[in-house]
């Protein structure tokens, strides 16, 4: 798989920020450990986290779990993550929740846009193309193929309260779009 990245410059090392990527394969967590050029951490569905080997290894790389279920434990884990963003971690969020099977984007879930909020951190929407002919759904069978990781401007969140909330996915989700 050849992999060409766009935007690279757009990011500095070393400050918090929330990154959002469009989620079509499997393939998408490898290409972005290995061409985003800095450490970062996914944050990622508390469930995730209860699968044997995957999950230990996710806890013991720092990965932020969210809990989706509850209302009131879904608010506590938001409030700890955005503590640990403004602490310093770049991390990466699928705003979809979960994989594409088709290539469309999905319907963004606002838990990525009030979290950035909460954090006062800038979003940085990231358009991958290409994964899913690389890792078709329900294959283990990678394949030759050409993908492109496209780093758009951040999008900045001061001032913004989480009734903009919406406004902020949407501008996210076109920018994402526009490539």
């Amino acid at each position: 798989i050849r992999v060409s990245a766009e935007g690279l410059d757009l990011l500095g090392p070393g400050r918090p920020m929330i990154l959002c990527v469009n989620h079509q394969s499997s393939m998408d967590i490898p290409v972005l450990l290995a061409h985003l050029p800095f450490q970062f951490r996914f944050v990622a569905k508390r469930s995730l986290f209860r699968y044997p080997f995957m999950g230990w290894h996710m806890r013991r790389s720092g990965y932020i779990a969210v809990g989706r279920d509850k209302p009131g434990e879904a608010r506590k884990s938001v409030e700890e993550a955005a503590d640990r963003i403004r602490q310093g971690y770049p991390v990466v969020i699928f705003p979809e929740g979960g994989r594409s099977r088709d290539g469309d984007f999905l319907p963004f879930k606002p838990g990525a846009f009030h979290l950035a909020i909460l954090a006062g951190v800038p979003i940085t929407p990231v358009t991958l193309t290409g994964t899913m002919a690389a890792l078709p759904p329900d294959s283990v069978h990678i394949l030759p193929g050409e993908v492109e990781m496209i780093v758009h401007p951040p999008i900045p969140t001061a001032g913004l309260t989480r009734e903009d909330a919406g406004a902020l996915g949407q501008k996210v989700r076109n920018q994402m779009l526009s490539r």
